[in-house]
């Protein structure tokens, strides 16, 4: 019996050996990844995309917006945000849910892999800071004032006769979001710069064609300069998050990594042993004070 209860425990030590290296080996994988950064960052607005000739602006500061047309929080946050279209920074909004018609799938990759967002809504400040749910959004402001941008990479960037052309010094992708007005799919609201199409291309190339003549009315483009990678984000904001709404893709995603984990499976395995041990533990420890209890009577016995 003790012998066999041995063996079962040593079983269970093997199989939650594998669990741990494979944390420990994702913990090493996350770290060795790259880090991304946004070096550099050009606005076309639709008067420059319907000039012959324009150079495009570079603005203080950009907030990419995380949100979707099912998230209630998203709607205050939109109000809120629709007051910073003047004051020098670039609203980037984007809807990386696969459950809204406006979906990108571009958006969910920025979304999910570049800054391992959870949450809507969520702000990205100048690629650095985050800000998560409605009750943050409202330090956005204190984070802007925070925000030291430094922006350098193009050194030259020109739209003129359907073509953008740009020189770069550094960095190692230059991407460009075709933003649309886009009325929201279930209420009587438009998105004043919801991201439609998204083009990339590595530094090596120069120049693309855009051609104004096919896009709609107000549309405009965000170019950006960067390295890939995964982001580094800092907290924009020490207050609670406020009303959040779950990312249903992500939470969905967990589950299924969750259930698969190595981790889970010997848990779960050590689980089922320790069930079918248990009536031969009981046995051994009856028979352990059947024992004692013998050996009392002898010495009694004996006495």
């Amino acid at each position: 019996m003790g012998s066999a209860f041995r063996l079962a425990m040593m079983l269970i030590v093997l199989l939650c050996i594998p669990s741990t290296l494979s944390q420990s080996q994702s913990v090493e994988e996350r770290t060795e990844q790259p880090r991304g950064q946004l070096l550099d960052i050009r606005y076309i607005s639709y008067e420059c995309l319907t000039s012959s000739t324009c150079e495009p602006s570079q603005p203080e500061h950009l907030i990419e917006y995380f949100s979707a047309d099912w998230c209630e929080p998203c709607l205050q946050v939109s109000d809120q945000l629709n007051n910073y279209s003047e004051n020098g920074s670039i609203i980037l909004q984007h809807h990386p849910s696969a459950l809204d018609e406006t979906f990108l799938s571009a958006s969910k990759l920025r979304f999910d892999t570049e800054y391992r967002l959870l949450f809507y809504p969520s702000i990205v400040v100048d690629g650095s800071f985050l800000l998560t749910g409605s009750r943050q959004a409202m330090d956005l402001n204190t984070t802007l004032d925070n925000s030291s941008t430094n922006w350098s990479g193009f050194n030259s960037i020109e739209y003129s006769n359907g073509t953008l052309s740009w020189d770069t010094s550094t960095g190692e992708l230059v991407r460009i979001w075709q933003l649309e007005p886009t009325p929201h799919t279930t209420l009587d609201r438009t998105h004043a710069r919801l991201a439609q199409q998204f083009i990339v291309h590595s530094t090596n190339t120069s120049s693309i064609s855009l051609n104004a003549s096919t896009l709609p009315e107000h549309s405009a483009f965000v170019v950006m300069l960067e390295n890939k990678g995964i982001r580094q984000l800092s907290a924009g904001s020490l207050a609670p998050t406020g009303l959040v709404d779950v990312s249903p893709d992500n939470d969905v995603m967990a589950d299924q990594e969750s259930s698969l984990r190595p981790s889970s499976l010997a848990l779960i395995v050590a689980g089922l042993l320790m069930a079918l041990l248990a009536p031969a533990i009981l046995l051994q420890r009856n028979e352990m004070m059947r024992k004692r209890q013998r050996d009392v009577v002898i010495r009694q016995a004996k006495e």
